[in-house]
């Protein structure tokens, strides 16, 4: 019998654990017990574990369901942890941005310099589209190389929003500009602020009044904004590109600046008032405290009681006068052109708190600056009368002697020519004592200024000197930049100072701005008096750069009117050559006929005199009739001629000199050569 390999259905059935399993325990305990009626309870026992299993798989699923509700209220607790995780990261993470972005304002000089990091601090936290920002100023004139520092200048000009630094993606916005009053709505933001009637608050509402003990808590600030909803519809809105559906927000950054140098003078001369008020106020506290110490003592030797005056309220300390300032207006401005929403209230008051905490800072960082800058002055004005009072009669009496030193080594000059010496001797000692000396210090410390007077005589030197007036001075002006400028005042400039030489040629046509025409120009108006008052080491710049220009032109002059002069005294020389010349041509060509007449004379007389003596040449002799010696007679003439007649010798060629850095006047040009002619 051959055993089939497929198993039947009814085996496989009856093979299932809760069928075959189930019946084989229950005729093994049936066996076990061996029971009186074992098929009651056989079926017994099968209703039990019927029933048992059921109570058991009930249990076992309300197990698994509650560690399935276990499993997902742990679930929900993880995911809300990590909700609330993520959220105390970012409040932590806008923390740090905050207070990193804090610290940066409170370190940093120029607030300028981190207009970049304020418009992206900005839009970290409001994620517009873009945000920049544009100064309001007057519409610069073009300028020409050689025009000065406010050429650029012209109230006339009509008022522009330039915009300055935007965030990545919106670089295009840099340069633009909008005319303020005639275009785009963003000038609004400087006029006065109108309450609608909206914004005034109900007339029955009043203000709660704070309890007993308690201080009224300051008015927030608020500031003018400018919010588009909407900026298709609007219709002064102003494009650069392709408009795209959005809102637009913008608010003013203006602030009261006081580094400028009128600001500068009023604060430090408001300084000096305060120090001698301060010291009258101590003399007098000292006086009434000595007065007081001997009435007490007169009060205790009579036995009375002696009350003193408050020395303090007597005499209270002056107070420092405030120093003036002028407004300065920028505006920041954000859109969300391709997100098609409005910036949110809370979006907007951001903005609002950020500008207001920037301009409070700015204002603070420039007042601290100023308080630098004019204790720094302070400090270089006790300099200069320590210096006036011993090392400047040290260094004329010093200068004087080498002067007349090195004057006494030169030749006889004229009146002329000795002044000329004598301004270069002295040029190259206060060249000295600038790169090396005494006055190079206070010059160096001039780096450490945010606001100078005087600032034509640094750009001055730095022109002649061979800087590019890109690196110092401001965009499309002539105006020293200090703040970038003070960078070049180093070592290598006074090096600079020391190693410049006017006297010269100085081929390579330079830019208008370094000619020496536009150096003159530039300093003219400059009174050195008032120099000195401000700065001894800044006045002896001054006069060294000021007799580098003299010298130079002098120089140049000078140089000059001797080329002409050589000119005109080696064109007399080539004429009076050509003169002797021919004067020796015609004389030689008289000289020889006067001579060849003799000769020939003397042969005719001599061949008479053969004759009569009775001798006759042969007839080969006769043909040959003696010539007329030309060249001995022409070598004797020479001779004799250039012995009373030497030759005249011609210097060579005055060749010209190229003197690029000074365009000399056409009048005056003809002025030296009239003279010279003279």
């Amino acid at each position: 019998f051959k055993m089939s390999k497929v198993e039947h259905p009814d085996i496989s059935y009856i093979k299932q654990d809760h069928v075959g399993k189930v019946i084989c325990k229950g005729l093994s305990t049936l066996y076990q017990l061996q029971p009186q009626n074992p098929v009651d309870y056989l079926a017994k026992w099968l209703l039990n574990y019927a029933q048992q299993s059921s109570r058991e798989k009930i249990m076992v699923e309300a197990s698994i369901k509650k560690e399935e509700l276990k499993f997902k209220q742990k679930t929900k607790d993880e995911e809300v942890q990590k909700k609330l995780q993520r959220q105390a990261d970012l409040k932590k993470e806008e923390e740090d941005i905050k207070a990193k972005f804090a610290d940066k304002v409170e370190k940093t000089e120029d607030l300028v310099d981190i207009f970049d990091d304020l418009v992206e601090y900005v839009n970290h936290f409001v994620g517009a589209t873009g945000v920049y920002i544009g100064k309001l100023e007057h519409l610069k004139k073009k300028i020409a190389e050689d025009d000065l520092e406010n050429a650029h200048f012209d109230e006339a000009q009509p008022l522009i929003i330039r915009y300055l630094n935007s965030t990545k993606g919106h670089e295009f916005m840099n340069g633009q500009y909008l005319k303020a009053t005639e275009e785009g709505i963003s000038y609004d933001v400087f006029q006065a602020k109108e309450e609608s009637p909206e914004e005034q608050p109900p007339a029955e509402e009043e203000e709660e009044e704070p309890k007993t003990g308690e201080e009224k808590p300051p008015a927030k600030e608020d500031i003018n904004s400018v919010f588009v909803k909407e900026v298709v519809r609007e219709p002064k809105m102003k494009f650069f590109k392709v408009p795209k559906l959005g809102s637009y927000f913008a608010v003013p950054l203006s602030y009261e600046s006081c580094l400028y140098e009128e600001a500068f003078d009023t604060s430090y001369e408001n300084y000096q008032k305060f120090l001698e008020a301060r010291d009258e106020i101590e003399e007098k506290r000292k006086e009434l405290r000595e007065q007081q110490e001997k009435e007490k003592e007169e009060a205790e030797e009579e036995g009375e009681e002696f009350v003193p005056k408050n020395v303090e309220e007597e005499f209270p300390m002056p107070t420092e006068e405030k120093y003036i300032t002028k407004p300065i207006s920028y505006v920041l401005c954000l859109d969300t052109l391709g997100q098609d929403r409005e910036f949110s209230e809370e979006e907007r008051q951001f903005v609002k708190d950020t500008i207001i905490f920037f301009k409070k800072k700015w204002e603070e960082r420039e007042e601290i600056t100023l308080t630098k800058d004019k204790l720094k002055r302070h400090e270089d004005m006790v300099r200069d009368d320590e210096m006036a009072q011993t090392t400047l009669n040290a260094l004329s009496e010093e200068e004087e002697k080498h002067v007349e030193d090195e004057l006494a080594a030169l030749a006889e000059l004229s009146e002329e020519d000795k002044e000329f010496e004598e301004n270069v001797i002295r040029f190259r000692i206060w060249a000295k004592q600038i790169a090396r000396g005494s006055f190079s210090e206070g010059l160096l410390s001039f780096s450490k200024y945010t606001v100078i007077k005087n600032p034509r005589i640094f750009q001055s030197a730095f022109y002649l000197l061979g800087y590019n007036k890109e690196d110092i001075c401001e965009p499309e002006t002539n105006k020293l930049f200090w703040k970038k400028a003070k960078h070049f005042v180093t070592q290598d400039l006074l090096k600079k100072v020391e190693g410049y030489d006017p006297l010269g040629p100085k081929e390579g046509v330079p830019p208008r701005y370094r000619l020496i025409n536009f150096i003159e120009k530039n300093i003219k108006d400059i009174n050195e008096e008032e120099v000195g008052k401000y700065n001894l080491p800044l006045s002896r710049l001054f006069k060294w750069l000021s007799m580098a220009v003299s010298l130079r032109k002098q120089d140049i002059v000078r140089r000059k009117e001797k080329r002409e002069k050589a000119r005109l005294e080696r064109d007399e020389l080539i004429k009076r050559s050509e003169e002797r010349d021919q004067k020796k041509q015609e004389d030689l060509e008289s000289y020889l006929t006067d001579a060849m007449t003799k000769w020939e004379q003397e042969q005719a007389e001599k061949a008479a005199g053969e004759e009569e003596e009775g001798e006759k040449p042969p007839e080969e002799e006769q043909k040959e009739k003696p010539k007329f010696p030309k060249e001995e007679y022409e070598k004797k003439f020479l001779m004799e001629f250039d012995e009373e007649n030497p030759a005249i010798e011609i210097p060579p060629e005055v060749l010209d000199e190229k003197d690029d850095d000074y365009e000399m006047e056409q009048q005056q040009q003809l002025q030296k050569q009239k003279a010279l002619l003279q």
